[in-house]
């Protein structure tokens, strides 16, 4: 990690001024981005459960149950990744130099990662019901 003395690459008489990351707005619409997202489910969840007699069925309760439960691990992980980036994301301002760090962490990593957990999820099923 960087500190606020030193960091790679440092050239001989190299002081750092400034130590900045993106603005805190950005967590903010991070942060209200997931709310969002999290409130999903509970919507669906009180549609179903006043309009339809779905929950009736232990089966289909608890499938509806995991389903819900998988989208909010989905949740916390596109939450994760967008704030890693946002932390990740550097600029050290120095009495020579701007330096830009980028974590490079894009949206196309959090869709293949969907992917994957999607293929496990269903395999997982498989072996179930089978």
């Amino acid at each position: 990690m960087y500190s606020h003395r030193h960091f790679p690459n440092q050239k001989p008489n190299e002081h750092i001024l400034m130590f900045l990351r993106r603005h805190w707005l950005e967590v903010l619409k991070i942060a209200l981005t997931n709310i969002c997202l999290a409130a999903i489910p509970i919507i669906f969840f009180v549609i179903i459960y006043n309009y339809t007699n779905y929950f009736e069925s232990d089966i289909i309760a608890a499938l509806i149950v995991l389903l819900g439960s998988a989208f909010y691990l989905f949740v916390i992980l596109y939450a994760f990744t967008n704030f890693v980036d946002y932390y990740l994301d550097v600029w050290i301002v120095t009495n020579q130099r701007i330096i830009n760090i980028l974590s490079h962490i894009h949206q196309f990593d959090f869709l293949m990662i969907i992917l994957k957990c999607f293929v496990e999820f269903i395999s997982i099923f498989k072996i179930i019901f089978n």
